[in-house]
């Protein structure tokens, strides 16, 4: 079952005051998080706020599984590589 909590148990699980809560409920920080009565209070699922505090990049590719990002480095590398690569092949070398 689905827990939702209120904006003041988000709150002060991120050290936040409420009212910071409720502006990430507007904005869409919180994707899931809806007032059942228009004005109301704001109710969060439990697992938009554990998707919140993981950290960013990070993603879950089954339960339990999750996919670290490469580092910006070896990206850059990697990018780096793949452009040598294709000079030497547009010059007609190996």
């Amino acid at each position: 079952m689905i827990q939702y909590l209120t904006p003041k148990q988000v709150a002060e699980r991120l050290q936040l005051v409420p009212e910071t809560i409720r502006q990430y409920c507007k904005s869409g920080v919180f994707p899931n998080a809806f007032q059942a009565v228009k004005g109301g209070a704001w109710r969060i699922p439990e697992s938009d706020l554990e998707r919140h505090q993981q950290p960013p990049g990070r993603v879950e590719v089954a339960p339990g599984i999750w996919l670290e990002p490469r580092s910006r480095r070896s990206q850059a590398m990697q990018d780096a590589s793949a452009r040598r690569r294709l000079i030497r092949a547009r010059r007609g070398g190996t």
